[in-house]
Formats: structure tokens, C-alpha cells, sequence
């Protein structure tokens, strides 16, 4: 298997089960779906992040620097998840809106297109801000109920509450965005996307409803974007594959581990609560790789200005 192709697969795999347990709401209980969405997130979610060293790095150098190298971003990355999880644990009525806030800008980063800088706000609020706002106002009681989970019910009833507010200002660019992509032959399969996120969102599950957007459409993207790079070709496949594979592996043994550690396998908020704070731990170095890395490197690379000193 080629790179090239892993988005693709990953993306019809994730469709599948999608469609799997969207059909098993006949005889499943709610309670069980959403559960079985919500570790299909972890399961087809932490691949997509699995490249992060590589994207930034290369395919590993099987050399002492490359690998010290390796080693220290893995450290840091550890570093920075742990310290995300320990000050949600902390104050998680200001870590989970801080978290939804950063998900907003980086689902709307990664579905951006090259063009002017009006045209790319309107793609990051209309994309960004889809499942944020659109899942807490068709299932506003199951959000809440999530929310709790995570944070305490005031908060949670507090964040449903503000998005509903939010809810009116996304319609509104979602609108003008939607207009203007209709017209647009390059940008038309783009509004068709909007409207299969929007239409899961309303008809499905909270927790499908994300499973949907994340794995099936920015999961994939975001892969198909980082494979494509000048640094992965095709000789670096098995490198790279091997690479990510482990990573990912490592990731999921480390969240059976943490939930063997606390006991309780079958609470439905055990389980999610857990989950969600290791999948949020994790995003956060994510996000800043992917949304700020480019800045950062753009901004070494410029050339020092001449001072006139010889």
C-alpha cells in the first residue's frame, strides 16, 4: 500500500462504520452508540495526528541525531498533552470551552482553500463552526448531558445556551459562504460537503454526527495534505507507514492502560469522560503543529534584514 492511498482508505472505513452504526440504532441502545462512535473517533482519529513528527521532521533519519531528534518531539509532545489534560482536570469549566474554541479554528484552518482573505474566513466559520454549533442545537439535551461529562451542569448548560447564540452568526456565513460556492465551479463540491455534515449532524447521533465529519471528511483531508508533501515520496512508504502505525498503537494501548488503571470499563461517563480528555490532550499539540507550524517555519525562513555591518 502506497501513502497516497491511506486517506482514502481510511476515509471509506470510517464511512462504513458510520453507516454500521447508524443502522445499529434499530437494536442498540443509545447509550451503546454513542460509546461505540465515540471509541471509532479514538480508533480512526489518533492515525490522522500519528504524522505529526513526520510532517514536521521527515521520514525518520536512522541516525543518532535523527533519532535524538525524534525523541525530543515525542517528549514534548507528551509534555504538552499531559499538561492540556492536568489543567482540564483542573478547571474543566474553563478547559472545555477553550477546547471548542480551538476546534472551531482548526477544522476551519484545515478545510480552507487557497484564495483571498474574505474567502477563506467565510470557509473557516462555515466549515469550523459546523459541528460545534449545528450538533448542540439539534441535540441539545444529549450535548448537555456530554457536556456534564466533562465539566459540571452549569457549565454545560451555559455552553449549550451559547451556542444556540452562536448558532444564528454561523447560518449567516454558512448563507453568504454557501451562495458564493454555488456559483463557484471549484468551490461547489465544497457547499455539497456543508450540506452531508449538516444533514449527519440533524440526523444522527452527537456523537455520530462528529464521527462523521471528522474521520470521513478532516481526518482524511488533513492526511492527504501532510502525505502529499515534497519529503514523503514513495520511497519512504514503509518508513513512513511503520512510523505511524506504531505511534498509533502506542496511543491506543496508552488509553486502555489509563482506563484499566481507573476500573470502571462500563460507565457510560467514565468511558466518555476519559476518552474525551485523551482525545482533547492530544489535539491540543496537534493543533499547534498543524496551525501554527507553518507560521513558525515561514517566519525562520525569512531572510535577517542587512544591518551594514560587515
Amino acid at each position: 500500500m502506497t501513502t497516497a492511498r491511506l486517506p482514502w482508505i481510511m476515509g471509506g472505513a470510517s464511512a462504513s462504520v458510520v453507516l454500521g452504526l447508524a443502522l445499529a440504532q434499530l437494536s442498540l441502545a443509545p447509550q451503546t452508540v454513542t460509546l461505540l462512535a465515540a471509541v471509532a473517533v479514538l480508533v480512526f482519529g489518533i492515525p490522522h495526528g500519528a504524522f505529526d513528527r513526520i510532517s514536521i521532521q521527515g521520514p525518520l533519519r536512522p541516525s543518532r541525531d535523527g533519532l535524538l531528534a525524534a525523541l525530543r518531539f515525542f517528549l514534548a509532545y507528551a509534555a504538552l498533552a499531559g499538561a492540556f489534560a492536568g489543567f482540564w482536570l483542573l478547571v474543566p469549566q474553563v478547559a472545555l470551552p477553550a477546547f471548542l474554541l480551538l476546534s472551531v479554528f482548526h477544522f476551519g484552518a484545515g478545510d480552507c482553500q487557497d484564495g483571498p482573505i474574505w474567502r477563506r474566513v467565510l470557509q473557516l466559520v462555515a466549515h469550523g463552526g459546523a459541528v460545534v454549533t449545528l450538533i448542540p442545537a439539534f441535540h441539545p439535551a444529549e450535548v448537555t448531558e456530554i457536556f456534564g461529562f466533562l465539566s459540571d451542569s452549569g457549565t454545560a448548560r451555559a455552553l449549550v445556551s451559547g451556542l444556540s447564540t452562536a448558532l444564528q452568526i454561523w447560518l449567516a456565513v454558512a448563507l453568504i459562504y454557501s451562495a458564493f460556492a454555488l456559483a463557484s465551479r471549484r468551490h461547489r463540491w465544497r457547499a455539497g460537503e456543508l450540506l452531508v455534515v449538516a444533514a449527519g449532524c440533524a440526523l444522527l447521533p452527537p456523537m455520530l454526527g462528529f464521527l462523521l465529519y471528522f474521520t470521513v471528511f478532516h481526518g482524511p483531508r488533513h492526511l492527504a495534505n501532510v502525505l502529499d508533501a515534497d519529503a514523503l515520496k514513495r520511497e519512504h512508504n514503509a518508513a513512513v507507514l511503520a512510523e505511524a502505525g506504531a505511534i498509533s498503537a502506542i496511543s491506543l494501548v496508552a488509553f486502555v492502560a489509563i482506563m484499566a488503571a481507573g476500573g470502571d470499563w462500563l460507565a457510560a461517563e467514565s468511558t466518555l469522560r476519559t476518552l474525551f480528555i485523551f482525545l482533547a490532550a492530544l489535539t491540543i499539540p496537534h493543533m499547534l503543529l498543524v496551525d501554527l507550524g507553518p507560521l513558525i517555519s515561514a517566519r525562520r525562513s525569512r531572510p535577517v534584514p542587512a544591518t551594514g555591518r560587515a
